[in-house]
């Protein structure tokens, strides 16, 4: 019988723009689409909420 070992990982980086927008990058590998689809939008939220936290505007915030 051959064990495999689950490996998830999330990788997050973002810039600032000279105009002050915050432009997140999120990536996701997982076993399953479901699980990583799942952790991108967990990691988006918890980055979306930072974000604002730390007073940094969206994209649409600037443009709109």
């Amino acid at each position: 019988m051959e064990q495999t070992k689950e490996q998830t990982r999330i990788r997050i980086s973002f810039t600032v723009s000279a105009k002050g927008v915050f432009q997140p990058d999120v990536t996701s590998e997982a076993e399953t689409v479901d699980v990583a689809m799942y952790n991108l939008d967990q990691a988006y939220q918890k980055l979306d909420a930072w974000a604002i936290a730390n007073g940094h505007k969206k994209a649409e915030e600037v443009i709109g």
